[in-house]
């Protein structure tokens, strides 16, 4: 079995639970079995050789494992959240290739990491969903299927549970 088919494999497996996440209610939920598949796309990137989105996914477990935390201020939460941004954005620039994929990555991350700590579910999903197309762009470009695939669905399923929130919202009042 070749490295590429091994990562393609891995790569299914880890967005398996990638694209189940959005299926759940609360944040914490989706956050939770979002990590399983976490751990998984890094051992697929590395097969790739696609660094930053090594360092994506390992800066994206420990956003998710520090979110999942409780903190009693705002500004506890805003200042962690800015230092995991500036601390992201500069792990992922030092094992940069320097192409169009990085860009995205860091966007990416920046936008995951705005979702993660979202005080609504509605802003959780919008930027999870953004950062979904653009990591599913990122999967067309390094050819790695699963992640064009699934990222795919993971936009569309924020997106569409988006719009069933708004309708029902539309509908109550």
């Amino acid at each position: 079995m070749t490295l590429y088919i091994l990562a393609q494999l891995v790569g299914f497996l880890g967005y398996g639970f990638h694209i189940s996440a959005p299926y759940f209610k609360t944040q914490q939920q989706i956050m939770k079995v979002g990590l399983i598949g976490l751990v998984l796309l890094c051992l697929q990137w590395f097969l790739l050789n696609q660094m930053s989105l090594v360092a994506f996914n390992l800066l994206l477990i420990l956003t998710t494992c520090l979110a999942l935390g409780k903190y009693e201020e705002k500004q506890t939460q805003q200042q962690l959240m800015l230092v995991l941004q500036i601390f992201g954005l500069t792990i992922i620039l030092s094992v940069s290739q320097g192409n169009v994929i990085d860009i995205l990555a860091m966007i990416a991350f920046s936008l995951s990491v705005i979702s993660r700590f979202s005080e609504s579910i509605t802003n959780f999903r919008l930027y999870a969903g953004i950062a979904g197309i653009l990591l599913s762009i990122c999967g067309a470009m390094a050819m790695a299927m699963p992640a064009l695939l699934f990222n795919a669905i993971y936009a569309i399923m924020h997106f569409y549970y988006l719009s069933t929130m708004h309708h029902d919202r539309a509908h109550a009042t």
